[in-house]
């Protein structure tokens, strides 16, 4: 079985749109950026639709992030009247 740390960035990212989409998330994507952004290479975006779901989501998320290596740089960033948050992993950003 191939360890989640030797895989590369692109199969992370659609794994963790693939893990939102199966934990309730909404339109769930990985997006390759690379070609257009030169601070990332990966958006994986996500919708919810409470607050709530939005925090459970994040958790669980963070978990999974563990596994594969990476911690987002300065925690998250969230805006707490519109319930998005932002986890930067370096060449995988995510939108929730």
């Amino acid at each position: 079985m191939e360890q989640l740390s030797e895989q590369t960035d692109e199969e992370v990212a659609v794994a963790l749109a693939r893990f939102l989409d199966e934990s309730g998330a909404q339109e769930c994507v990985a997006l390759d950026v690379s070609q257009q952004s030169s601070f990332t290479d990966y958006f994986v975006i996500a919708g919810a639709t409470s607050s709530a779901q939005i925090r459970g989501l994040q958790r669980r998320l963070h978990e999974l992030l563990a596994e594969y290596g990476l911690n987002p740089r300065q925690g998250a960033r969230r805006s707490d009247d519109s319930g998005w948050i932002l986890l930067d992993c370096n060449t995988i950003v995510i939108h929730l």
